[in-house]
């Protein structure tokens, strides 16, 4: 049995052509739609595994409440939707600290083309935290 081939870049695709009653059912009838789905697949894959680490410093914080901070991150659109995670990179127990608190005071992302907007509804960080953007 022939395999479809892994393609090197695949791209997500929203759509695919559907089956109908004209269509012959030979293999090439659905060898594309096999290889949308596989194409789809392999995309997700890799997309899931990808991780970028951005850091939110305690100097950039801008408004008086909400407090929000805007961070360039390549390859990030408007539609992603990364999980987040805190990142302890302290040097000891009270910078650690310090930054579990400041990534704690942040309520939500929101993603744009090639940035990451972190908001703090309520209280602005006072310390430098680093996050991890998985699915990017």
């Amino acid at each position: 049995m022939a395999k479809l081939p892994i393609t090197e870049n695949p791209r997500f695709s929203e759509t695919m052509e559907a089956i109908t009653t004209q269509d012959r059912a030979e293999p090439k009838t659905f060898d594309s739609r096999y290889q949308t789905l596989l194409d789809n697949d392999n995309y997700l894959c890799r997309k899931m595994k990808s991780r970028k680490n951005i850091i939110f410093l305690a100097t950039g914080w801008t408004g008086n409440g909400p407090f929000v901070q805007t961070v360039n991150v390549e390859g990030i659109t408007e539609e992603d939707t990364p999980m987040t995670a805190f990142v302890d990179d302290g040097n000891n127990e009270t910078e650690s600290k310090a930054k579990g608190r400041a990534y704690g005071c942040i309520t939500y992302f929101d993603s744009g083309d090639g940035t990451v907007t972190a908001t703090c509804k309520y209280k602005k960080p006072t310390a430098d935290c680093t996050v991890e953007l998985k699915g990017v």
